[in-house]
């Protein structure tokens, strides 16, 4: 009995490894109960997912901060609005060149990622991370008071909250600009 259990057990998890489709919990009847092969595939999803964020959120900064914004703007899934309000002058739809007006002409700090830490996640495909830029010499980027603030009324701040949102199929999208400094 104990041989058969174990055997079934490992004959799951071997089908579980070669299996490449992820299941979306939300997808499932709520009368059918997750059975353990989906429940894997499931955990599957949840650690690939946060991963795929993480290199989605370091690759579409670091795009940002190399000028490649054609490629940038694939990776971004948030609103233009504010970059249609600063640079009236340039096609709406054209999201590259938005971008790119945005890091060169408007004060956004398009800088590479220093450090990510996930403080949060919503329905398995959002992604929140707490995410420290570094400057161009490497140091740790502070957005300090601005506009004849203290230090007391507007405190420097150092870590930037970033949503990530991914489909089922593992591809993501950054859904918040770069810190502005004006």
């Amino acid at each position: 009995m104990i041989k058969n259990v174990i055997f079934l057990f490992l004959l799951m998890i071997l089908l579980c490894a070669c299996c490449d489709t992820r299941i979306d919990p939300r997808d499932q009847d709520a009368e059918d109960p997750p059975n353990m092969y989906s429940l894997a595939r499931v955990v599957n999803w949840e650690s690939s997912g946060e991963s795929k964020a993480k290199i989605t959120l370091t690759d579409f900064y670091a795009l940002l901060n190399q000028g490649n914004y054609d490629q940038a703007a694939n990776l971004y899934g948030g609103s233009y609005e504010l970059l249609r309000e600063y640079n009236p002058s340039l096609d709406a739809k054209d999201k590259a060149g938005l971008l790119k007006a945005g890091c060169e002409i408007n004060g956004f700090m398009c800088l590479e990622v220093r450090n990510i830490n996930l403080v949060g996640d919503k329905y398995q495909h959002e992604f929140i991370f707490e995410v420290e830029f570094a400057n161009l010499d490497g140091s740790l980027f502070i957005l300090g008071p601005c506009c004849g603030a203290t230090e007391e009324s507007m405190p420097p701040k150092s870590s930037f909250t970033v949503q990530i949102v991914c489909a089922s199929d593992e591809s993501c999208l950054v859904m918040e600009l770069p810190p502005y400094v004006p």
